[in-house]
Order: structure tokens, then C-alpha cells, then sequence
């Protein structure tokens, strides 16, 4: 054999063993005083002319100088094991690794899986298959594989998805010609999350968020009075994207067909249409609109190309919204019908399925829309109101696909009655239980700031009666179903779908 001085050197230690990490200097320390006081208990594993096992222990022993000889060294001899077997039973059960190093460690290991994997069968033209998910003759993924080989030696169970994240942020830095992160978390120096926000870190400064999400980042607070916001709401208002309810049918004021004249209401904005439609409906996906109102989220949904349906109870609303539609060349759908009637007068066929149901109701009495008696914001009493709402979406739900989204926009509301003037009713909270008791899940809460308009009037009135002025609504995000990851991975697949 070589001299055995000349395994210290790095381009003498086999592959395999370099799938783990050396021992940072404070444990190699203690390993050489180890050797020093009661010699060396183990042998170097050679195996193809280089070390299999014992990197540690030639470094401890070139530490304290001490001198090894060919009785020291051992070839490796399989047992039914592979070499990179071999590694793992005697160095993962050996040494205390932390569940990120061991993900790292299952990231190396992920080529040498997929090399002698079934492809699986050819892909999917939306599919973009990598060694990360190709698949084994037993149907299990090249990442499952590294994981389950790491996992499950103490410091928590490394997951195939955590081994594909460690993998797809060394990718990321090499895109952005950055550090590599793979090494270092193996070492144990960086840790998965820092590690993220490093490659975050790279993207936010070549592209900001603003931007790359059309001035909605996917933040818990959509700030619909930054500049990005505003100037990609003047593109929508540009394209004949606008209006409120009553604004919509003839300027500041329109008289119901019940003889009751209403100023012009709140308006929906378009920014918010785009990002939920660009990121929680597949793409030509189909969208459904039980308490649609004016005409803002049909057309955006349209422009994006998906198949709206929405129903509105107010005859001359869905006519306004008809004649807007086809001034633009679009064609979302309105029925004019009562959403607490879906199913009895079949206003949308029995079997129809939608990928997500977008809507906004009616904030009970804060805004009066009509005097029509099917119009929610007419009902006289909230208990009533929230029935009412329970009657639409326990309807409604039962046309959302398995996995799709429902989004909804609400805000709170005062009490108006003499005995318990300026309380809140907790609508907002009513709603999220009214939706959690139909089955759905809750996924995402956001705050939509809106424009300060009078707030500032109001607020000089706050001195006398310590109420906020309420300058937000909230976004209510839903899934119909209860497995997360399976559901938002459903969801990104299905965005690279042509319906």
C-alpha cells in the first residue's frame, strides 16, 4: 500500500466520504487528545485507493502528530452494503448532525438515486421533471430516496421536501452567481432558513417585489395607496376597468326599480382581482361570483382569460354590467338571479364546478344597494343577515372543486341601533367561523388599506367618541379540503394547465 501519511491529503478521501462533513475544530480537539491518551480504537477504511472512513481521525492524529502505520488501515469490504451504506451506518449514527445537515447531505445524495431511477414515464409538456422528482421502479422519488437513507436518526425526520429546497436554493445561487449554500449547511454553519433569506435577499434586489407582482407583493397587507398600486389601477381604469355599484348605472345616483334613490357605493378594485386571479385560479380556470354586484371582477377575471359566472339580484346591475362587458369586447357571464336560490332555480347548472370562488357581500347596513327584498343589505336585523350569507355559500361551496381557493373581501361594522351604538359586530370573525363550519380551511388572513378619503374628517370626531376610522377591509383566503401541501401543490401544477 501508499504511504499511509499520504491519505491526510484531501484528494486522497473517497467521494462517498466527503458526503459528510469534517468535524469543526472544537470537536476535532477533543477527538486528537482522545487518540493521543488511548491510541487509535478504529482503522482508516480505504476503499478504491482512498479513504472511506476515518477523515477525522488522520486529522486528529496529524494534529498531535502522531504517526500511523499499515496496521492502522483496513480495506472495506461490503457485506451487502454499498460504500455510501457504509457511510451512513457508521458515520450518521456516529455523530450528532443537525436536521439541516442531514437535509444537505440528502441533497448530494439525490443524483446518485435518480441515476438509476425509472424516469417514470415521459412527462407532461407543463412538467418540468429534474433528478429531484424522478422515480424509482417502487414509484418513490429520487429525493424521497435521500431522505428516508438521512432520516430518522434522531434530531427530527428530514422530509423529500426540505431535501428539494436545499437543492433549489443551490441552484438559485448559482443562477445569481452567489456563494453556494449547500456546503455550508452541510458544515452546519448556515442554516435552511437563513439560507433562504439569503437567495430572497438576491431576488428582492434584482427584482423587486412591487414589480414582479404588478405592485401587489404577496404581503399580509395590500397597500393599495403605494405608487405601484396606483399606477397599475390607472392601467385597469385606462382599459374601462371602474366603477362602483350604483356609480355604474347612471353617474352619482340611481333610482332601484322599487322606487328608492341610492348614492354611489363602494368600489372594488381591480389590483386585488389581478393578484388573486393570477395567483389562486389555474390558468383559463373557471370562477364563480355568487354576490357579484358591479362589474369590476368580471371583467378583470376575462381580461386574464378565465370563465366567470357571476350572480347579481339587482336586473338593472347585471344589464349595466352586460353593456360595460361588451363596450370592451369581453365576455364574462351574469345571471340576474338570488344566490339563497341557487340550487332550487338552478341559476348555474347542477353538475358545474369552479376552480375558485371570488366574491365580496354586502357589509350588512353599512351601504344600501337596492330596496329589493333578495338583496342582502336590506335585511333588517345582523342574525338575519349572517343566515343569509350561510344560505348563499353553503350553495355556492358545493360547486367549488376539491382544492380550490375561496376568497372573499370583508370588513367590520358598527352597530347602529340606539342601545349598542358604534360596537363592532365581529363580522369578520363571523365569517371566518361561518366558512370554517361549511368544512373549508383557513389559509391566508390580509389586510386591504385602503384610500384615505375622508378618514381625516372623520378622525377629528375620534376625541369625542374613541372610535378608529376604519381605513382597511380584509381578504379571507379558504381551501376546500385540509392537506396544505397537497392542496397549494395541486394548485401550482394546475397553473401550468390550458383547461
Amino acid at each position: 500500500m501508499n504511504h499511509p501519511t499520504e491519505y491526510t491529503k484531501e484528494q486522497r478521501w473517497h467521494r462517498e466520504a466527503n458526503l459528510l462533513p469534517l468535524m469543526p475544530d472544537d470537536e476535532l480537539r477533543l477527538l486528537a487528545e482522545d487518540i493521543e491518551q488511548h491510541g487509535l480504537q478504529q482503522p482508516i477504511v480505504l476503499f478504491e485507493g482512498k479513504v472511506l472512513d476515518g477523515r477525522n481521525r488522520l486529522r486528529a492524529c496529524e494534529m498531535k502528530g502522531i504517526r500511523l502505520s499499515s496496521k492502522d488501515f483496513i480495506q472495506f469490504h461490503s457485506n451487502g452494503l454499498t460504500a455510501h451504506q457504509f457511510v451512513r451506518t457508521t458515520n450518521l449514527l456516529r455523530r450528532q448532525l443537525k436536521l439541516d445537515q442531514r437535509a444537505a447531505i440528502a441533497a448530494e445524495l439525490v443524483p446518485i438515486f435518480a441515476a438509476t431511477a425509472d424516469k417514470g414515464g415521459r412527462p407532461k409538456k407543463f412538467e418540468k421533471r429534474s433528478a429531484t422528482v424522478r422515480e424509482d421502479k417502487k414509484g418513490k422519488k429520487s429525493s424521497e430516496l435521500a431522505a428516508e437513507f438521512v432520516g430518522g436518526l434522531g434530531g427530527g425526520k428530514v422530509g423529500p421536501r426540505t431535501v428539494e429546497t436545499v437543492i433549489s436554493l443551490e441552484r438559485k445561487a448559482l443562477e445569481k452567481k452567489a456563494p453556494r449554500v449547500l456546503a455550508r449547511i452541510k458544515e452546519g454553519t448556515l442554516s435552511i432558513a437563513d439560507a433562504r433569506r439569503e437567495i430572497d435577499a438576491l431576488y428582492i434586489d434584482t427584482k423587486p417585489l412591487v414589480q414582479r407582482y404588478k405592485g401587489a407583493p404577496p404581503f399580509t397587507v395590500f397597500d393599495c395607496r403605494s405608487g405601484e398600486w396606483l399606477k397599475r389601477k390607472k392601467k385597469w381604469s385606462a382599459k374601462g376597468v371602474t366603477g362602483g355599484h350604483n356609480q355604474q348605472l347612471s353617474g352619482n345616483t340611481t333610482n332601484d326599480v322599487s322606487g328608492g334613490t341610492f348614492s354611489d357605493t363602494s368600489r372594488f378594485d381591480p389590483v386585488l382581482a389581478e393578484f388573486v386571479y393570477d395567483h389562486f385560479c389555474p390558468r383559463r380556470g373557471r370562477v364563480l361570483d355568487p354576490l357579484a354586484g358591479e362589474a369590476v371582477k368580471g371583467l378583470v377575471a376575462a381580461v386574464k382569460g378565465l370563465e366567470y359566472t357571476g350572480i347579481e339580484v339587482r336586473p338593472e346591475q347585471v344589464e349595466e354590467n352586460r353593456r360595460r362587458a361588451k363596450k370592451l369586447g369581453l365576455t364574462p357571464k351574469w345571471v340576474h338571479g338570488d344566490s339563497t336560490l341557487l340550487e332550487k332555480e338552478e341559476l348555474i347548472p347542477k353538475d358545474a364546478k369552479y376552480d375558485l370562488i371570488f366574491t365580496s357581500p354586502p357589509y350588512f347596513d353599512l351601504e344600501k344597494y337596492s330596496l329589493t327584498r333578495a338583496d342582502g343589505s336590506t335585511i333588517k336585523t345582523y342574525r338575519e343577515f349572517m343566515k343569509w350569507l350561510e344560505d348563499v355559500f353553503t350553495q355556492a361551496v358545493t360547486h367549488l372543486e376539491p382544492k380550490g381557493f375561496l376568497v372573499i373581501k370583508v370588513g367590520e361594522i358598527r352597530d347602529k341601533r340606539e342601545t349598542r351604538s358604534g360596537f363592532l359586530y365581529n363580522f369578520v370573525g363571523d365569517t371566518v367561523s361561518l366558512f370554517l363550519k361549511l368544512g373549508l380551511s383557513y389559509y391566508n388572513e390580509a389586510i386591504l388599506a385602503t384610500s384615505l378619503g375622508t378618514a381625516g374628517q372623520k378622525a377629528w370626531q375620534f376625541e369625542a367618541s374613541k372610535k378608529l376610522v376604519h381605513t382597511h377591509q380584509n381578504v379571507l383566503f379558504f381551501i376546500k379540503g385540509d392537506d396544505s401541501e397537497s392542496l397549494v401543490g395541486e394548485l401550482c401544477g394546475r397553473q401550468g394547465k390550458k383547461r
